[in-house]
């Protein structure tokens, strides 16, 4: 799961890159950088299959998650659980996971 300070990290790495003269570079050594500024290390041009792609989409499109999972607590008393990765959300005042970051949309 992609946390949001590895988020913040890529967006960072992605600013920076965009900083630097586009015009000067070949396609491949764009997507070198690319690979690079989300963490790819030795990646292969012609690997795209779970590779670059995949990776920039997973950190567009965060996971979700609703209340409706159910977590028991020790005391038997049952709260919502993220349905990601079980963590307790039963505080409304949250958005977002703080165990995993799925945004809980309400239904």
């Amino acid at each position: 799961m992609i946390s949001d300070t590895e988020r913040r990290e890529v967006a960072r790495n992605l600013r920076e890159i965009e900083e630097r003269t586009m015009l000067d570079l070949t396609d491949g050594e764009l997507l070198d950088l690319l690979a690079g500024a989300v963490g790819l290390d030795g990646y292969e041009g012609e690997h795209f299959e779970g590779g670059l792609l995949y990776c920039l989409a997973d950190l567009i499109d965060r996971p979700t998650t609703t209340r409706h999972g159910k977590f028991r607590t020790k005391y038997g008393r049952e709260t919502p659980c993220c349905e990601v990765c079980g963590y307790s959300i039963g505080d409304m005042r949250w958005n977002h996971c703080p165990k995993c970051g799925a945004v809980i949309a309400d239904d």
